[in-house]
C-alpha cells in the first residue's frame, strides 16, 4: 500500500492556495505549509491503513485573507471522505507574528487499503 495522503492534500488545497511540505519555498503571501507524521498499521496479511497527523500552517497578511483560505481547506478536508480517506479535526490555533497572520489546524487524515 502506497501512501498518498500528502498527494490528496496537493491535490485539494493547491487550487485554494499554494501548498508546500514543511517549509515555504516563498516569500510570497499567501501559502500553506504541511508537516506530517505517518504511521502504518499492519496485519499479518500487511498494511491495512496509514494514519497521517496533519498539521495545516495558512500564513497571509491580513486576518480575513488566512480566515477565509483556512474555512476553504477545512471545508476540502472535510469533503474527501470516502472509503479510502477520512479526516477527523483537531484544533485550530490563531496568532500574529511580525505583521503576518498564521492560523494552524490539525487533522487525522486516514488511508485506507481498498
Amino acid at each position: 500500500m502506497t501512501n498518498t495522503i500528502g498527494q490528496k492534500l496537493k491535490e485539494i488545497i493547491n487550487p485554494i492556495t499554494t501548498l508546500y511540505l514543511s517549509e515555504a519555498q516563498t516569500d510570497n503571501l499567501p501559502f500553506c505549509v504541511y508537516d506530517p507524521e505517518y504511521r502504518e498499521e499492519r496485519t499479518k496479511e500487511g498494511i491495512y491503513k496509514v494514519v497521517g497527523y496533519i498539521t495545516l500552517f495558512v500564513v497571509a497578511m491580513t486576518f480575513e485573507q488566512a480566515e477565509s483560505l483556512m474555512t476553504a481547506i477545512k471545508t476540502a478536508i472535510n469533503g474527501i471522505e470516502s472509503p479510502q480517506y477520512n479526516s477527523t479535526f483537531i484544533m485550530e490555533d490563531k496568532k500574529s507574528y511580525e505583521g503576518v497572520w498564521i492560523l494552524k489546524a490539525e487533522y487525522n487524515i486516514n488511508q485506507y487499503k481498498i
